[in-house]
């Protein structure tokens, strides 16, 4: 099945200390995308606030 515009991307833990914070409480993920198409996302970091970026750089993608 294919990313359809709208899709929620969920990303996984990658060991790092927010992400284990945010782990403990939610399980195995910890952050969210949502697809643009199928080779970008928009997603919210404290670093760039809202960005698009590229799929392929999305890291940890479950």
């Amino acid at each position: 099945m294919a990313l359809q515009a709208g899709d929620l991307l969920f990303i996984k833990n990658q060991h790092e200390p927010m992400d284990e914070a945010i782990a403990a409480s939610t399980g195995t993920y910890v952050h969210v995308g949502i697809a643009v198409d199928d080779q970008t996302v928009i997603h919210a970091s404290p670093r760039y606030g809202v960005a698009m970026q590229d799929l392929a750089q999305f890291p940890g993608l479950m």
